[in-house]
């Protein structure tokens, strides 16, 4: 059962990074990966909290 949480999880989490992505994208222009950089900035203060 363990491996079918993880893989829903990992699922989830690839669609909400796409569309995180893309709604940066759109209110920021796409010169620059912004929804990238707060996804893993936002994601690397969860991991150290």
């Amino acid at each position: 059962m363990t491996p079918l949480w993880i893989a829903l999880g990992g699922a989830l989490g690839s669609v909400a990074r796409y569309w995180i992505g893309e709604a940066f994208a759109l209110a920021f222009g796409p010169q620059f990966p912004w929804g990238t950089l707060f996804i893993n900035v936002t994601g690397s203060c969860v991991i150290g909290a």
